[in-house]
This record gives structure tokens, C-alpha cells and sequence, in this order.
């Protein structure tokens, strides 16, 4: 009995360790990941203020009869590829503690503009939708699935089908599973 009581605790205090880890874990993802977002972003700015300098620059050498330069090449950023997984070492991993983790206030900074720039081929990108979702229901107060579904509507973003027309269904979709494909 004793020996059995032993690996009983001993069992239960590695998963703790185990539960603290991924907790850990998923917490330094979102972290990690909204820095990404944070830095993705601002190179988009950044790009957008060269490409309007390039333009400007360009008019000018053309009025002055000045030899027109080449024009700047900018990478193509995927923020997909710049957000890190939690790797699956097969640790348990609950929605729940993935939910709780996507929705905490520090690693969420997404805006419309973001989510406007995020847009490839006609589809913006899921991961930028899906941090504007949560940033806007951890506001203070919370945007209502409804709400978010109207204000991406006025500003003309596409859904994750390239289609018009967010509805509160695929808003919450893609913040409870980020599934937002009944569109």
C-alpha cells in the first residue's frame, strides 16, 4: 500500500509539473507571438511609408528630368511564419488553457489597420483576424461577437473565404476555435 500511495503522489506531482510547463509554455507563446505581431505590423507601416516616398521620390527625379532609380524590393512578410506552435512533445494541452492563453491583455495588439494589412490575395490572415477578435473582447467593455462581425463589414475586410459579409457566427468561431470557414 505504501509503495502504491508513493507512485500515486509521485504521479500526481509530475503532472503538475506538467500542467505548470504548459502553462508556462503557452504563455510564453503569447508573449512571443504578439511581439511578433507587434513587429510585423510596424514593418508593414514602414513599408508603406517607403513605398510613398519611393512614389514621391519618383515624381520628382521625373519633373526634374533626373535618371529614375531602381525601385526598392520589399520582402513579403507571412505572419504565419513568424508565429511560433507550441510544440507537441505530448504534453496534455486543454482548449481551455489555448483559450486562456490567446486572450491575455499583454500579448494583444492587433487593429483594423492590422488586419487590413494583413490581407494576401483577397483573405485576410487568420492569425491577425483572430488577435483583432481577442483584443477587442478583452476591451474594456468587451466587443460584442455582433459588433466585431458589423465593424469588420464597415471597413470592407474580406472574410477568410475572400467574400463580403462577416456574421457574429464565424467571428466567434474563429475566436473560440479559429475555424472561421462557414463563410
Amino acid at each position: 500500500k505504501l509503495e502504491q500511495q508513493i507512485n500515486e503522489n509521485v504521479e500526481q506531482q509530475i503532472k503538475e509539473i506538467v500542467s505548470n510547463l504548459e502553462n508556462c509554455l503557452l504563455n510564453l507563446k503569447g508573449q512571443i507571438n504578439g511581439s511578433m505581431t507587434e513587429i510585423y505590423k510596424a514593418i508593414h507601416q514602414l513599408q508603406d511609408g517607403m513605398k510613398y516616398l519611393e512614389k514621391k521620390l519618383s515624381q520628382l527625379q521625373q519633373d526634374l528630368g533626373v535618371e529614375q532609380l531602381d525601385q526598392i524590393k520589399f520582402p513579403e512578410l507571412d505572419l504565419n511564419n513568424m508565429q511560433i506552435d507550441t510544440p507537441n512533445i505530448g504534453l496534455e494541452c486543454s482548449t481551455e488553457d489555448v483559450q486562456e492563453d490567446n486572450t491575455t491583455k499583454d500579448s494583444l495588439h492587433a487593429d483594423l489597420e492590422f488586419v487590413r494589412n494583413s490581407i494576401r490575395e483577397g483573405k485576410p490572415d487568420k492569425e491577425a483576424v483572430i488577435q483583432w477578435i481577442h483584443a477587442q473582447r478583452n476591451s474594456d467593455p468587451p466587443v460584442s461577437y455582433g459588433e466585431m462581425a458589423n465593424m469588420l463589414n464597415q471597413e470592407q475586410i474580406p472574410t477568410m473565404k475572400g467574400k463580403e459579409g462577416w456574421n457574429r457566427g464565424t467571428v466567434r468561431n474563429l475566436a473560440i476555435r479559429g475555424n472561421g470557414e462557414f463563410n
